[in-house]
């Protein structure tokens, strides 16, 4: 009780740049609060992709839920990156503040 579950993904195409993110909202009992997917238009890596993924759905989390979110990703750089230090002085150190 008192948590849902955030699970994000990206996709990236290093041939030209484009990116996509999904993100799905869960409650514990697993029942879907939301569903969502966007086009991102240019990304450097698939790295940025992945943070993008977390903030955005963190962004519409936030907005559909007052109870603690637990963030699920396959890409532990980008977990990294938000939850610590560990790439604060990347490119995309701005984004993880």
């Amino acid at each position: 009780m008192g948590w849902v579950a955030l699970s994000v993904d990206g996709s990236f195409s290093c041939q030209d740049g484009r990116a996509s993110i999904g993100m799905v909202l869960r409650r514990k009992n697993g029942s879907m609060i939301f569903a969502v997917y966007r086009y991102i238009f240019h990304c450097n890596d698939a790295l940025e992709v992945e943070i993008h993924a977390i903030m955005q759905g963190m962004a519409l989390a936030i907005k559909q839920s007052d109870m603690s979110i637990i963030v699920q990703s396959d890409s532990t750089n980008a977990l990294a990156t938000i939850e610590g230090d560990t790439l604060c002085r990347s490119a995309y150190g701005h984004l993880a503040a």
